[in-house]
């Protein structure tokens, strides 16, 4: 199946499956539903944080990739929430740190400021590592959208197998 041909939902989930399938998380299943929502579960164990952050905005990279034409940014508005919800939890944690140090309980609004800086920074940084990776697995991430696309939903083994090249 062409690129032009995949529907925007299928390569939105086959796309957070495929990152998280390459940053060590481990793919539970991959679904799209005929009510036009997908779901992609994933255990991250082990992953860092900055690689969850990129498992959640990799959905939208891959419509941007393989059918930037009918991107849906409904499809990423939560996507998107939640990787700012992770990257400022991320930021925060290592201000925190910062204040313990200095024997402070509560940031003030300068550090505020920087929690939001660096969020911000990270998620640039995860979008564009997300779109790198993708782009370099592009023949995969065809393979696995096509496929969800037309079973529906792909357990983590059928997840494993088509980015290992091997029929399903």
């Amino acid at each position: 199946m062409s690129a032009a041909r995949l529907d925007p939902l299928s390569v939105h989930e086959a796309s957070h499956a495929l990152a998280g399938h390459l940053l060590g998380a481990r793919v539970l299943r991959c679904e799209v539903f005929a009510s036009g929502h997908g779901r992609t579960n994933s255990m991250f164990r082990g992953v860092s944080r900055l690689s969850r952050i990129k498992v959640v905005l990799a959905g939208h990279q891959g419509e941007r990739l393989l059918v930037p034409a009918q991107a849906d940014p409904a499809h990423a508005e939560k996507d998107i929430e939640k990787a700012v919800s992770l990257a400022f939890a991320m930021a925060r944690l290592g201000e925190r740190q910062r204040l313990a140090a200095r024997g402070l309980d509560e940031p003030d609004e300068k550090m505020l400021r920087r929690y939001a800086a660096r969020a911000e920074a990270l998620i640039a940084l995860a979008e564009r590592d997300v779109a790198e990776l993708l782009a370099a697995n592009r023949p995969t991430l065809e393979r696995l959208a096509a496929k969800l696309q037309t079973d529906g939903k792909l357990g983590g083994r059928a997840v494993a197998a088509i980015v290992g090249g091997v029929p399903v």
